[in-house]
């Protein structure tokens, strides 16, 4: 009887903070918020010097509830630059991760003891953000594997378009992709996703979407953003924005 009234209290305990547990967000920078030209010597520049963000990314970003961490594989000789941009934009991260030179043997063991760390230091579920162009879907992955119920999405960024994706993770091509598909699982409203769409529909210079050297979709099956009916209109003149942009 006794071992039964112990497994019933540990049983509402668990759903109690499972109640209480808010989800927050996990971000890499470059090439997810921030826009660095890719591996170039102009990129190196940019992910260094510049804070040019994804257009709509801070909109996005300022929406989602809970804590916002970025765990950036730059060294941390240039985290100066990466809290610039976090309060250029008031993007409020709760802790902002860069790289300790020779601490780690690779950028794969770098960020996962980095995001393994935030997770076993929180009782949250949590929003993974990545790009393509890194590991980071290898290691997001893995992270949902080891850390089962823990890991609501992963988002990967497809800016290369030069490896395949994991049926695990979730594409996408701007932040207003994010946004739907996080108003269809009920963690933004009508109000936030509309913002996000609008900012992207508002930009005169549609690079900040898509910079000359990522992949620009050209047909309509390539659009990751999903079939919603409440906000179907606005889905539609971003894809049409999208496709006039990248056909152009």
């Amino acid at each position: 009887m006794l071992k039964k009234i112990l497994i019933l209290v540990a049983l509402i305990y668990v759903s109690i903070s499972n109640s209480f547990a808010k989800t927050s967000v996990i971000s890499d920078m470059d090439e997810t918020v921030k826009r660095t030209r890719g591996e170039s010597f102009r990129g190196f520049y940019h992910s260094f010097l510049t804070h040019k963000v994804f257009s709509g990314m801070d909109t996005l970003l300022k929406d989602m509830k809970g804590d916002l961490f970025f765990v950036s594989e730059n060294f941390n000789l240039f985290e100066f630059n990466i809290e610039k941009l976090v309060d250029e934009y008031n993007l409020k991260a709760k802790e902002v991760y860069t790289k300790t030179p020779f601490a780690y043997d690779s950028d794969f063991a770098y960020k996962y003891a980095t995001v393994k760390r935030i997770i076993e230091s929180s009782k949250d579920k949590f929003i993974l953000i990545g790009d393509d162009e890194g590991i980071d879907q290898d290691v997001y992955t893995q992270i949902s594997k080891d850390f089962k119920g823990r890991v609501l999405e992963i988002y990967i960024h497809v800016v290369k378009n030069n490896k395949k994706l994991s049926n695990k993770v979730t594409p996408y091509f701007t932040a207003f992709d994010i946004a739907v598909n996080e108003f269809k699982k009920g963690r933004l409203n009508k109000e936030q996703v509309t913002a996000v769409g609008k900012k992207l529909l508002s930009e005169d210079k549609f690079h900040k979407a898509f910079p000359k050297y990522a992949h620009c979709p050209k047909e309509a099956s390539e659009i990751k953003t999903q079939k919603v009916p409440l906000i179907q209109r606005l889905i539609g003149n971003v894809s049409k924005k999208t496709l006039d942009y990248c056909n152009s």
